[in-house]
C-alpha cells in the first residue's frame, strides 16, 4: 500500500497530464474542429480536402496528427494492456506453482512425522 501511495501522484500526472497536453497541442495547431456532433481532429470546413473545392481554413496535416495523437495512443494502450496481462498471467502461474510445491512438501513432511 505504501508503494502504491508513492506511485499515485505519477499515475495522476500521466492519466490527466497526457490528455491535457494532447488537447493543448491540437488546439495550438488548430486541429480540433467541429466534426458532426462533437469536436475531433478534423479539417475545417468539414471535408474540404475530399471535395477539392476550396482550401481548408484550419487543419493542415490532419491525417498525420490523427494517426499520432488518436490511433497511436490507442495502439500504445492496447500494447501496454497486452503486456500487463501477460505479466500478470506469468506472475500468477509462478505463484501457483510455488504454492503447489509448498503444499506438496507440507503433505510429505506430515506423512513422515506420522510414521
Amino acid at each position: 500500500e505504501a508503494k502504491m501511495s508513492r506511485l499515485e501522484p505519477l499515475l495522476h500526472m500521466v492519466c490527466n497530464g497526457y490528455p491535457l497536453a494532447m488537447a493543448i497541442v491540437l488546439l495550438q495547431k488548430d486541429l480540433l474542429n467541429p466534426s458532426g456532433a462533437w469536436c475531433w481532429i478534423q479539417e475545417y470546413p468539414m471535408g474540404c480536402n475530399e471535395r477539392g473545392n476550396g482550401q481548408c481554413i484550419r487543419g493542415q496535416d490532419v491525417d498525420v496528427c490523427m494517426w499520432v495523437f488518436a490511433f497511436g495512443t490507442m495502439f500504445l494502450m492496447l500494447g501496454f494492456s497486452t503486456v500487463m496481462m501477460a505479466l500478470l498471467y506469468c506472475t500468477v502461474r509462478r505463484r501457483e506453482r510455488a504454492a503447489r510445491i509448498y503444499v506438496g512438501k507440507k503433505v510429505v513432511m506430515e506423512k513422515v512425522r506420522r510414521n
